[in-house]
């Protein structure tokens, strides 16, 4: 058994005469068991419990929290009131088959096709949001992986994912290979309403890591037409000799916004994510910069610029180790846009984060 017990502050500020402060306490439990050198059992879950004024001003939030969107529900909420939320899910569990020409695993579980940092095309199963930086997990999904090893680096990936109604369902055959130094994955899908097809790569040029995905969706009922949609992000890393780490990247999502005035300031950054429609906007720029003030201070910065719509989104961050097995964190989220012609200041945040880890 692992896991953590994190407890975070969190101010919202829409202006200067607008906050709100919640507070809530985070704790995550992993199981494994290993039955034998080929089979292995995993259960992981977490426990979360929320107070403060915006659960009170919210009255989905109790809905939103406790909602499990997989072919089993195991999101509970256990205890509700007014001001309060307690909730336990499970999000990881699963059953292994592993020896050195195949690996099965069933159940809920993480899967993970994506490469870059912030955007990942590739990742149909269980897109994430970048911003969402509280949840290192990411999300799961309730499906059967069948992975071939083969020769060499070179592999052949099978994934269902199940979810009780077949226009959700994702089904899909990935082929892994590595060529010229670089890793190269192709595939095929089933992408819930949609027919799919996708490449992506990692390598480097000389010292710099480049990494690269591409997906292609269509309307598989619909597929004499032009209602296609294209997401592709490229990205570039480096770390500096003195340990200052860059990180670039772009997205285009071909079905994206071009206009500041397309999408109100609410929603901006309240869509769902997913592969398909990773960033409302049709070109995203994102940098991050990271590095140490000593070997247990650490700093970070992101920035994401949404070129379409002119949205820029700022999270700096500082982190401090107080031991082993306790950190501190304050991280900022910052957003600006543009909204009826002025550039504006549309909401912030400020996160406190304790975490102890065991």
């Amino acid at each position: 058994m692992s896991g953590y017990v994190k407890d975070m502050h969190i101010l919202n500020i829409r202006d200067a005469d607008s906050t709100i402060q919640d507070n809530f306490i985070h704790n995550r439990l992993n199981f494994r068991y290993y039955a034998n050198k080929n089979l292995t059992a995993g259960l992981e879950l977490r426990n979360r419990f929320f107070y403060g004024e915006a659960l009170e001003a919210n009255p989905i939030f109790k809905d939103v929290i406790g909602a499990d969107y997989g072919l089993v529900d195991l999101s509970f909420n256990l205890v509700e009131s007014k001001s309060f939320v307690l909730n336990s899910a499970i999000d990881r569990a699963w059953l292994d088959y592993m020896n050195d020409d195949w690996n099965i695993r069933i159940g809920r579980q993480r899967i993970n096709w994506g490469l870059n940092l912030a955007w990942n095309p590739n990742d149909i199963f269980n897109a994430y949001d970048f911003t969402d930086f509280d949840y290192e997990e990411r999300p799961g999904s309730d499906a059967i992986k069948i992975q071939r090893f083969l020769k060499g680096m070179n592999n052949i990936e099978l994934v269902y994912k199940f979810t009780g109604n077949y226009d959700s369902d994702i089904y899909a055959l990935k082929y892994g290979f590595n060529k010229w130094k670089y890793d190269f994955q192709v595939f095929a899908a089933k992408a819930e309403k949609d027919a799919a097809i996708g490449t992506g790569w990692a390598g480097s040029i000389k010292n710099v890591g480049f990494k690269g995905e591409a997906t292609y969706f269509h309307p598989y009922d619909h597929l004499d037409s032009a209602a296609g949609v294209v997401g592709t992000a490229l990205s570039f890393d480096y770390t500096f000799k003195k340990g200052i780490y860059v990180n670039f990247g772009t997205l285009f999502n071909s079905g994206g916004l071009d206009s500041p005035d397309a999408i109100a300031a609410s929603e901006i950054f309240a869509q769902g994510i997913a592969a398909k429609n990773l960033s409302p906007s049709q070109f995203s720029y994102m940098t991050q910069v990271a590095g140490n003030f000593t070997p247990l201070f650490t700093w970070s910065g992101s920035a994401i610029y949404l070129q379409g719509i002119n949205t820029l989104f700022l999270m700096p961050s500082v982190s401090y180790s107080i031991s082993n097995t306790w950190d501190v964190n304050l991280l900022g989220q910052i957003y600006l846009g543009e909204q009826q012609q002025v550039f504006r200041h549309l909401g912030s945040a400020v996160f406190l984060r304790l975490k102890w880890s065991f």
